[in-house]
C-alpha cells in the first residue's frame, strides 16, 4: 500500500492511475502485468491466503470493526487489489485516511504493519537493509582478543567474515521485513512516496 499527498506521484508510470482524494480517501489498484484468470472470477469473489473476504461488503464490515467506515468505491479498490496480490495506490489530502486505513486493514487481516516513512534522500540501503557496524567491530575486537595462533590465523580471518555478515548482524529496515518476514506476511506502508526522489520510486515499482 502506497501513499503520497499530491496527484502524479507516479506520473512517469502508465502502470499507475491518478486519483484524487477530496476529503476522503480514495483509491485504485495497480493493474496486473497480465491477467489472472477469467474476469468473472471476480465477480463470484475470490478468496486466498492474502485475501480473507469473500466480496467487498466483508472489505467494509471488516474494516467498520476496526472503526474506520469505507464508502464501496475504497472498499472495491482494497477487495481487489487483495484478490490481484496488487499494491494499492493511495493519494488524498493529509488526515483524510490513508495511513489509518492501513492500519485498520492490518487489524483486519490479522497481520502486522510495517510502515516505510519515505523523505527526501532516501535510498534502498536505508529502505532494505543495513550491517550493524558497532556489533561488526566489537564481535571483531572480541575474536582479536582471544589470540588465535598464526597457524589459524586464515581459517580463523575466513570464519570471522563469514560471521560478521550473517544475518545476525543484520538491521531489517522496513521492505526487508516486508519481503522477508520472520512470521506472517505484513501490511506495508509506504507513505508520503512524492517525498523520494525518482531512482527510489522506479525502485519502489520494480520491487512492488
Amino acid at each position: 500500500m502506497t501513499a503520497g499527498r499530491r496527484s502524479g506521484v507516479y506520473r512517469r508510470s502508465e502502470t499507475v492511475e491518478r486519483v484524487q482524494g477530496r476529503g476522503r480517501s480514495r483509491g485504485r489498484p495497480l493493474p496486473p502485468p497480465t491477467p489472472r484468470g477469467h474476469p468473472d472470477r471476480l465477480r463470484r469473489g475470490v478468496t486466498t491466503l492474502n485475501n480473507p473476504f469473500a466480496d467487498v461488503a466483508a472489505v467494509q464490515a471488516a474494516l467498520a470493526d476496526q472503526g474506520y467506515v469505507a464508502d464501496r468505491a475504497l472498499a472495491t479498490a482494497v477487495y481487489l487489489a487483495m484478490a490481484l496480490e496488487r499494491p494499492l495506490f493511495l493519494e488524498g489530502e493529509a488526515g483524510v485516511g490513508k495511513t489509518e486505513l492501513a492500519k485498520a486493514l492490518a487489524k483486519a487481516v490479522g497481520r502486522p504493519l510495517v510502515r516505510l516513512q519515505c523523505y527526501e534522500g532516501i535510498d534502498r540501503e536505508h529502505a532494505l537493509y543495513e550491517w550493524n557496524y558497532p556489533r561488526q567491530l566489537l564481535h571483531i575486537r572480541v575474536r582479536e582478543a582471544t589470540g588465535l595462533q598464526a597457524a589459524d590465523a586464515e581459517r580463523a580471518a575466513a570464519g570471522l567474515e563469514e560471521e560478521i555478515f550473517s544475518p545476525a548482524f543484520l538491521l531489517r529496515r522496513p521492505l526487508l521485513q516486508a519481503v522477508d518476514p520472520d512470521g506472517p506476511a505484513p501490511v506495508l506502508l509506504i507513505d508520503e512516496v512524492d517525498r523520494s526522489d525518482e531512482e527510489f520510486e522506479a525502485f519502489l515499482l520494480e520491487l512492488l
